[in-house]
């Protein structure tokens, strides 16, 4: 049995059906608060599309304009500027977009930067894009990526931990990837 309640299946306003708070993320789920993810530069812009040499993305597509619910924690503030006056000593959240294949493998069409609130715990609802930069496709994916931002001298350190995006515009507890547990998809009770 799971130690996580089953989800119920939800469908928005654009028509899709969907397991309300299911983790989009896959090769997230290791990184918790006793095991961050952790990296330490100088850099100003210090950019990192993948973690442990794995890309976090979404196997699932997005519907153009359809809304998605984000969430991270660090130990950093979450910045609402990229590489700007106040980003030392912050992280930077964002999305590269695309077909599947650039997903999965840490490319995009379209990098959105989408800005923090000076907290650590970070949390909103986005829309995917649905503008000409992704025209050319039916469906959009996605992959993670975060910033460490340093004034280029001081080593700044970045954890980053409980990643989650999700289909809808309700923030749910974390809970890992099904693909990332051991037995899959089949350590959720129900899931479709």
């Amino acid at each position: 049995m799971s130690n996580y309640p089953t989800l119920p299946i939800v469908t928005d306003e654009t028509g899709s059906t969907y397991s309300e708070g299911m983790n989009l993320l896959v090769n997230a789920s290791r990184y918790t608060e006793s095991t961050p993810f952790s990296t330490t530069s100088n850099k100003r812009d210090n950019c990192m599309s993948s973690f442990d040499g794995k890309f976090i993305y979404s196997p699932a597509p997005c519907r153009k304009g359809q809304k998605i619910t984000l969430q991270a924690k660090s130990n950093l503030p979450w910045s609402d500027w990229h590489v700007g006056p106040n980003s030392p000593g912050k992280a930077g959240f964002w999305l590269y977009w695309g077909s599947k294949e650039k997903a999965m493998n840490g490319q995009y069409a379209y990098a959105q930067f989408i800005a923090g609130d000076d907290t650590t715990a970070f949390s909103k609802t986005i829309s995917a894009p649905d503008d000409d930069l992704v025209a050319n496709l039916s469906e959009v994916y996605f992959c993670f990526r975060f910033n460490t931002y340093s004034d280029g001298t001081t080593e700044v350190t970045g954890k980053f931990w409980d990643l989650m995006v999700e289909y809808g515009d309700k923030k749910h507890p974390y809970r890992p990837n099904p693909a990332d547990l051991v037995g899959g998809w089949s350590a959720y009770e129900h899931c479709s």
